[in-house]
């Protein structure tokens, strides 16, 4: 989709990371060797991703003038994301955390328990998470990694998981909204399938999910034929060498699935838009990453459609370490917008994605740099400005992160605090009352 002269700024990358070796090998600027600094390696360095950047044709997210940093390691550092709560505890516990709102606006959360193998789930008595209801999904066997969460028309909560026992796929359908009990069923044991799951329910209420095939290297969907996935119609999407890594999965108004994912082959991010619900057949696009050689793009995919059907992706760019958002111009994605959202850094792990009112995008994810969770909220459809903040710096803290909007546009974000205080929720404080 891109025209680049990656073969050249590839071998300069190579050349640069040569001499930064050689030069620290001889001990760097002593009599008669060449005298390299920190700041001309730095200089260097950003020249290079100014040229990568350019010869790409991404544009940019400007910073806004002000980003908000007050705050102490008790409170959240973005001022309208008050509240941090630790749902469940301690360290272990809240990997790979799905976020839902119920019909209050309480969240309600999957998550995996580490310490004990579990697939669990929070149910939040209040918007805020001030108190919750902690139930064991299922705990038979290694259970509860990847896991993806809606809520049917009742509000009782649909998970997709994997099954590290078995290495299966397994979907629990609970019979109530605190899960107190739940229909397990596996929907996938062909091999080593199941993980990096994104599940969404179908107008009659039947989970559709996408899903990785290890022991294939490809991306796999399946249509249950019933609310419970007693029975489903699996479909390979794509196995073009190695991809499905990091799926994400939303239904356009045909009830078609959309899913965003990574090639790990090629290292590209990939779109495929299923002709029909099943996707007996599919077009498969990519998106970013054609024809570069280094680096990888596309993981940490979160996908969502705007409200004209068109797939907005937010992703991490390995080569330049940033976050990114493609916003594809048309339902089938013949053209696509990419801009860098944040570039402070390497940002842009475990993105989540959602839409506020005006369909600008709202992202949170994890700032490898300093292991903190972030956010940042879009100022129009194509994301030219955002206002990009802190929201919890105590810790190692921003791990599978997942968002929601509430009816007023307050972000809710599930998250691992990998230090020690578990599954966390960073919510508005007095939020509710929708």
């Amino acid at each position: 989709m891109y025209t680049s002269s990656a073969p050249s700024r590839s071998a300069r990358f190579v050349l640069l990371a040569i001499l930064i070796l050689v030069v620290a090998a001889c001990g760097g600027g002593s009599s008669g060797n060449i005298n390299i600094s920190a700041d001309d390696i730095l200089a260097t360095h950003t020249q290079l991703r100014t040229e990568q950047a350019a010869e790409w044709n991404i544009t940019p997210t400007p910073l806004p003038t002000a980003v908000p940093t007050a705050g102490t390691a008790a409170t959240a550092v973005a001022p309208w994301l008050d509240m941090l709560k630790t749902v469940d505890g301690p360290r272990g516990i809240g990997r790979y955390s799905s976020l839902a709102l119920d019909a209050a606006g309480n969240p309600v959360i999957s998550y995996y328990d580490a310490l004990n193998s579990d697939l669990k789930l929070a149910h939040c008595r209040d918007a805020n998470c001030n108190s919750a209801v902690l139930s064991i999904v299922t705990s038979t066997g290694r259970v509860g990694e990847y896991t993806s969460l809606v809520l049917d028309a009742a509000g009782r909560p649909v998970i997709s998981y994997f099954d590290d026992a078995n290495r299966d796929l397994k979907l629990a359908h609970c019979n109530d909204p605190n899960c107190v009990t739940a229909v397990l069923n596996t929907v996938d044991s062909e091999g080593e399938v199941g993980e990096h799951t994104s599940l969404a329910l179908d107008a009659a209420g039947n989970p559709v999910i996408s899903y990785y095939d290890r022991a294939n290297y490809a991306l796999k969907l399946a249509h249950c034929t019933d609310p419970v996935c007693s029975s489903a119609v699996i479909t390979v999407v794509d196995n073009e060498g190695r991809v499905g890594e990091y799926s994400s999965l939303a239904l356009d108004a045909a009830g078609n699935p959309v899913i965003s994912y990574h090639d790990s082959s090629n290292q590209d991010l990939k779109l495929a838009r299923c002709h029909d619900p099943n996707c007996a057949s599919a077009t498969l696009s990519i998106l970013d990453g054609e024809g570069i050689i280094t680096g990888a793009f596309g993981r940490y995919s979160s996908l969502v459609l705007d409200a004209a059907g068109n797939p907005v992706i937010s992703y991490y760019d390995d080569v330049l370490d940033d976050l990114k958002l493609a916003r594809c111009n048309q339902p089938t994605c013949a053209t696509v917008d990419i801009v860098v959202v944040d570039s402070e850094g390497e940002v842009g792990w475990f993105t989540s994605l959602a839409l506020d009112t005006a369909g600008n995008p709202v992202i949170s994810y994890y700032d490898r740099t300093n292991r903190t969770l972030k956010i940042a909220h879009c100022q129009d459809l194509g994301c030219t400005s955002a206002l990009i903040a802190t929201v919890d710096n105590a810790g190692d803290v921003g791990w599978h992160t997942s968002l929601a909007l509430d009816c007023k546009d307050n972000p809710v974000i599930s998250y691992h605090d990998f230090d020690k205080k578990g599954l966390k929720l960073a919510s508005v404080r007095g939020a509710g009352g929708c």
